[in-house]
């Protein structure tokens, strides 16, 4: 990571979209390859540490690679202390990283059978030693030779194998974590406010282990509303720069936005939105350069003139264009065979 203008990755360019490019450079999820690094990113004074680097022409408040990488680690919350890796969500420890690489590694089969011990305890749900006592019961230790103890942050009764929090407030403290991590990705307060926001909204909502896992899932999408806006707009701007297939995938933040009076939904322009998807989808069954689209063409605009007019709807004109199509498509069959 000390040359940071090393080609490390291949992938695709999240500014010129070539594909199959070297990856330059990945600032804040996304890919720069040679030429977009060179062009975006120039050297000049890091505003954190006072050092040359190449920072973002883009962002104001953009920081070198060792500035970036001092931050909390992004797994335990851990200040001060040797980076041992840098993941997607950011760096992390090298207690963390050890983590992590044992994860990602192919599962091995076992080579004696003292690992057939290793299991996960049904009481604390700890990846454990597991013993049987006298009874049949089976689990840690812990869990079976000091029962349950009080969570050092709630108070409440939990297995002592947990260790020192119970499984609600660690969940709690995890999503609190990549909550912190994640804001460190906006360059402006305020829809790093919005975000938090919904982030607590929806661990309350569908869970703090859930929340945990899919956060990750919406940031991109928050992003790129500051990236455009730098504010959340009216429904009808994001219908037309995310499209309606794209705010389906973000259901929650929509509902999110919907019930806090961010924005307001317009029902018939959603629709209107979707018919029009997909009479463009009939309309390129067929390739532009042959008459068989010249004619589904002209009837397509014919139909819109009606629909203009008040004579018909979105959904009548594709439910027209359907047959007409289906019609010209064999036609175009016959006559190439």
């Amino acid at each position: 990571m000390k040359n940071d203008s090393i080609p490390k990755l291949t992938g695709i360019c999240g500014e010129c979209r070539k594909e199959k490019i070297k990856v330059f450079r990945v600032y804040r999820g996304k890919n720069y390859c040679g030429t977009c690094y060179a062009r975006l990113f120039k050297k000049s004074l890091c505003p954190k540490c006072s050092n040359y680097a190449r920072l973002p022409i883009f962002d104001s408040k953009g920081v070198c690679i060792n500035c970036y990488k001092d931050r909390p680690c992004a797994r335990c919350g851990k200040e001060n202390y040797s980076t041992g890796k840098i993941t997607s969500y950011g760096p992390v420890c090298c207690s963390c990283a050890n983590f992590i690489r044992l994860k990602t590694q192919p599962a091995k089969s076992p080579t004696n059978r003292s690992r057939a011990s290793f299991g996960t305890c049904k009481m604390c749900h700890r990846h454990r030693v597991l013993e049987k006592t006298s009874n049949g019961r089976i689990g840690c230790k812990k869990c079976l030779h000091e029962g349950e103890v009080a969570c050092q942050q709630c108070g409440a009764l939990m297995p002592a194998g947990r260790g020192k929090q119970c499984e609600s407030c660690y969940r709690k403290n995890l999503l609190e974590r990549r909550i912190k991590v994640s804001l460190a990705t906006f360059s402006q307060a305020p829809m790093g406010n919005i975000f938090k926001n919904f982030s607590e909204w929806l661990g309350t909502s569908i869970g703090y282990h859930k929340a945990a896992i899919t956060l990750n899932k919406y940031l991109p999408f928050f992003l790129d509303i500051e990236i455009q806006w730098k504010f959340i707009p009216e429904y009808n701007q994001l219908l037309n720069h995310f499209g309606s297939l794209a705010l389906r995938r973000v259901l929650l933040p929509m509902k999110w936005m919907q019930m806090t009076g961010l924005i307001s939904v317009d029902e018939n322009l959603k629709e209107a939105h979707v018919e029009s998807r997909r009479i463009m989808g009939i309309l390129n069954r067929l390739r532009e350069e042959t008459s068989e689209r010249q004619i589904l063409n002209l009837y397509h605009k014919f139909m819109m003139e009606r629909h203009q007019q008040g004579r018909n709807s979105l959904r009548s004109v594709r439910l027209s264009l359907h047959p007409a199509s289906q019609i010209l498509l064999k036609a175009l069959e016959k006559k190439v065979s």
